[in-house]
């Protein structure tokens, strides 16, 4: 019967050091499982550090742009108020032009009449010299029969 326990015993114990030995194999895989999860974290840990770096470098980007077109969106405001001003301007000069026009044209009318004016003196004063020419031969002609009587 001693024998008889001694071998139970001794299966007992082959039994437990064959589980020890599925246990350890066990241990091992599951060490070796978390090994790999440590080298997923870490690879993950990187991606993650990555994109915080880009999107730091996007964020400065943006600001960079924003500060782009705020400038660009002053320059097409000043650009706008001044096309304004030209078309004020411009709407000025119009006006100016189509005064000046109409004061022109007054002064070439006054400028005609004047000239008509001129023109009917001159006439009248060639008139009177032509007059004046013949009275004075007649009054020579009258002066000369005088002289001879």
């Amino acid at each position: 019967m001693n024998d008889q326990i001694l071998q139970q015993i001794l299966q007992e114990l082959k039994g437990l050091n064959s589980g020890q030995q599925e246990m350890k194999t066990d241990i091992q895989l599951l060490k070796n499982d978390q090994q790999e999860m440590k080298a997923d974290i870490q690879l993950l840990k990187n991606d993650q550090h990555e994109m915080k770096a880009d999107i730091g470098t996007m964020k400065s980007d943006m600001q960079s742009m924003k500060s782009q077109l705020d400038e660009n969106s002053a320059i097409v405001k000043a650009i706008r108020d001044r096309q304004e001003e030209t078309d004020a301007n411009l709407e000025n000069l119009a006006s100016d032009v189509h005064q000046i026009h109409g004061e022109l044209t007054h002064l070439d009318e006054k400028i005609d009449l004047t000239r008509n004016e001129i023109v009917k003196e001159l006439q009248n004063i060639r008139n009177d010299l032509d007059f004046t020419y013949q009275k004075t031969a007649i009054n020579e002609r009258e002066i000369y029969k005088l002289k001879n009587r």
